[in-house]
């Protein structure tokens, strides 16, 4: 077989292939990681790239015949993403003494620790003096795993298909990247010696290169739900001084160690106050509790908080759509991250641009665009006409986007339903809900509540807690008795699986409307006065 040259640009990069393969897999040979949710089944459109003749091509579908340059745009680049770095939960170990996980003695001078979060998407980190606690140097990338597909689900076939070097082999890649990175931010010379690892249980399992087939076949047991403590070489990693690495363990099969890692830093497990803690995303994690007992469980959101198998999703890069609000005329405008121009619209864009289409009353209770108008090549709602967008496309909502929304915010509060009839509960009886997470960070809870996402309370019951994983890792890195803590969490925690509850799909079918069919759970939400089209 013959071999072809193939350029990428703007880095103008090029690298040989064999003829046959297909664009994606010369990007990455060239270390160029472009978006694939669909994981190379060529039916999200999210990879598309450019060539010279042939125009704009699906990258995971388009072989190599020859010599060929391939333009990528911003927009099917993995690189970019918006990392969640802190969290406003900053107490939970205050009462705690500085006794850090590190087995370096104090006579043997500095320790350095890496707290870090492994997330679907992206990876967060904080490098920690261990003898302080002061945190020296934060970090974040996107999680090359992507390329293998935006689900868990995605990634765990393709390791049932091929074996699990390759997932292993892109996460080792991207925790060695980032604390090379790192350390060269720092102003002194420094070796880690301990690293604190936040993980869903998908994650881990690739990262130790465990059998991840059982979480995504009932009944969904782990093949292992408390990995063990290792030297960063036994996992491949090839790190100075070859710290030891402390993963957290899961609670369950689609509950996992970042579950655990976030109850630590909120201090639920600690407090007499009901508490409701949600981390909204594809799997949905939430947890009710409080220092006496607590339940979890993951609600099967799909792929729509992610941006994915959306007209104009996008991942959470600069420029996509992550608020919206409704002006004085009556009409929806839009806002993106970094004020960049708009390209697309990210998960919380969606959510915020659904609540506040229904508060416009632009479209009716289940989510039926009241005057639909031509928006990229469908029925739907125009946002951005193809003139003010960054890519020359029209950006906007489509009504199969809008059901999509539905169908996730239904998964997400019929779970929350489940957990509190199962404690002879209700959402009255919940003194705190906490919000964390990519959404925990830039989510409104008018748009949340009004939607019909989460239960209807007032604002000062809801925390919006950001990134609680990669903060419960800095708790457990600086204190021994935390990282106790997160053990007995992950094994007292009661794990709830929502298909086995006789309630769940009644209590979904009921929330697949905005807010809910019965409106006296969401009595702040008003019904707005419905319109037949646009000022």
């Amino acid at each position: 077989m013959s071999v072809a040259k193939v350029t990428f640009l703007p880095e103008n990069r090029t690298v040989e292939i064999e003829t046959g393969a297909t664009i994606s897999e010369a990007a990455r040979q060239a270390n160029i990681p472009l978006t694939s949710p669909c994981a190379g089944a060529g039916t999200c459109g999210r990879c598309r790239v450019l060539l010279p003749d042939a125009g704009s091509v699906l990258a995971c579908r388009q072989e190599i015949t020859e010599d060929t340059v391939v333009e990528i745009p911003i927009t099917s680049r993995l690189g970019g993403l918006v990392v969640h770095l802190t969290s406003s939960i900053e107490s939970s170990s205050i009462d705690r003494p500085l006794d850090p996980l590190t087995s370096k003695p104090p006579s043997d001078g500095p320790s350095y620790g890496l707290a870090l979060d492994i997330g679907t998407s992206t990876l967060a980190a904080e490098w920690v003096d261990s003898r302080s606690g002061q945190v020296l140097v934060r970090a974040g990338r996107a999680n090359s795993q992507a390329a293998f597909g935006a689900e868990v689900t995605r990634r765990i076939e393709h390791v049932e298909d091929h074996g699990p070097e390759d997932l292993a082999e892109a996460i080792g890649n991207d925790i060695q990247a980032l604390v090379t990175r790192m350390s060269e931010d720092l102003e002194v010379e420094a070796e880690l010696d301990t690293i604190v690892v936040a993980g869903n249980t998908g994650m881990l399992h690739f990262l130790y290169r465990y059998d991840p087939g059982p979480i995504r076949r009932a009944p969904h047991v782990p093949s292992v739900a408390a990995p063990p403590s290792v030297c960063s070489s036994a996992l491949g990693l090839e790190l100075r001084a070859d710290p030891r690495i402390h993963a957290f363990p899961s609670i369950g099969g689609w509950v996992g160690g970042d579950i655990t890692a976030g109850i630590l830093a909120t201090g639920m497990h600690r407090d007499d106050a009901l508490t409701l803690l949600i981390d909204i995303g594809t799997n949905g994690e939430i947890v009710l509790g409080n220092r006496e007992w607590m339940m979890a469980c993951a609600a099967s959101a799909g792929p729509a908080f992610e941006g994915t198998g959306i007209t104009c999703g996008s991942s959470a890069t600069p420029g996509a759509i992550d608020c919206a609000a409704v002006n004085e005329d009556g009409c929806i405008t839009c806002t993106t991250i970094d004020d960049e121009p708009h390209h697309g619209i990210c998960g919380s864009g969606l959510i915020s641009v659904v609540a506040n289409l229904f508060r416009a009353g632009l479209i009716d209770r289940a989510g039926q665009i009241l005057s639909p108008e031509p928006c990229c090549g469908e029925p739907g709602y125009v946002l951005i006409p193809a003139d003010h967008s960054a890519t020359g496309r029209t950006i906007g909502v489509a009504q199969r986007d809008i059901d999509s929304v539905l169908r996730a915010k239904a998964a997400v509060f019929a779970g929350v339903q489940s957990l509190l009839a199962s404690a002879g509960l209700s959402a009255s009886d919940v003194e705190r809900l906490i919000i964390c997470g990519g959404f925990g960070s830039v989510l409104r809870p008018v748009d949340a509540v009004s939607l019909g996402l989460v239960p209807d309370l007032p604002e000062d019951r809801i925390t919006f807690a950001g990134n609680t994983a990669l903060r419960g890792a800095r708790t457990a890195l600086l204190s021994k008795t935390a990282w106790a803590e997160a053990q007995e969490i992950a094994r007292t925690t009661t794990y709830v699986e929502l298909i086995d509850q006789a309630d769940y799909f009644e209590a979904f079918t009921s929330a697949q409307f905005i807010p809910h069919t019965d409106l006296s759970l969401f009595p702040s939400v008003s019904a707005p006065t419905q319109r037949t089209g646009r000022s």
